[in-house]
C-alpha cells in the first residue's frame, strides 16, 4: 500500500494471524521482496505509484501462479473487480475493510498456501 498509516495499521492487524509480515510501498518493491522471500499471501492496494495493484497481481501470478493475492481498494467498481478476478485475484475487498471479513479471507488464503490446519 502507498499509504504509510494504512500500511502500518494493516500490518498490526494481520500480525497475530501470520508468522512474519513484509511490507512494500509500491509494486516494484513488492516484486523484489517476492523474488527474495517465499510468502504465503499477498495483500495489495489497487492504486499504488509506479505500478497498479492489477499489474503487480499479473506479474506475481506469472511467476507464482498458486500465490493467493488479495486486492484492496477505496475505488471499487464493477470494472476494477472484474479485472482483478480475471487477473487471478483471490478476492477484491473495498476500503474501509471489515476486520472480520479480512481475517476470514486471510485464513482462507493461508489454507490455500499452507494446506489445512489441524
Amino acid at each position: 500500500d502507498d499509504e504509510p498509516d494504512f500500511l502500518e495499521l494493516l500490518a498490526k492487524f494481520i500480525s497475530p494471524l501470520v508468522d512474519k509480515i513484509l511490507t512494500a510501498h509500491d509494486g516494484e518493491e513488492a516484486l523484489k521482496l517476492l523474488a527474495q522471500i517465499k510468502v504465503d499471501v499477498v495483500i495489495c492496494d489497487l492504486g499504488m505509484p509506479e505500478m497498479s495493484g492489477i499489474e503487480l497481481l499479473k506479474r506475481a501470478k506469472q511467476k507464482w501462479p498458486d500465490l493467493p493475492v488479495i486486492i484492496l481498494s477505496a475505488y471499487s467498481n464493477d470494472q476494477n473487480i472484474k479485472q482483478a478476478k480475471e487477473s487471478g485475484s483471490m478476492v477484491f475487498l473495498s476500503k474501509p475493510i471489515q476486520t472480520e471479513k479480512l481475517t476470514e479471507i486471510i485464513n482462507e488464503a493461508l489454507e490455500i498456501s499452507l494446506g489445512p490446519t489441524k
